[in-house]
């Protein structure tokens, strides 16, 4: 339970920079690469249950520096959990 906090710990402070990052860069006419940004998902549509209506919908975005950190976070969980949790 503690490892797989760490992993979501460190997976969302990876994201979170990563957007800190790309909003940065994206003043910099040599990094922009890090804040282009890619969107997928479901759109919203609406489920007429005729009793009640559910809209529904899931979007994603993410840019280049979040998909960047978040391998380096994954690449970098074994060797940080096996130092924070040492036996």
């Amino acid at each position: 339970m503690k490892k797989s906090m760490l992993l979501l710990t460190m997976l969302f402070v990876a994201v979170f920079l990563g957007s800190l990052i790309a909003e940065m860069a994206c003043d910099h006419a040599n990094l922009t690469w890090l804040s282009r940004t890619y969107h997928f998902g479901i759109s919203t549509f609406d489920l007429d249950l005729k009793i009640i209506v559910l809209t529904l919908g899931c979007q994603f975005q993410v840019n280049v520096a979040q998909i960047l950190l978040a391998v380096a976070a994954v690449i970098s969980y074994p060797r940080l959990s096996a130092s924070f949790f040492a036996e």
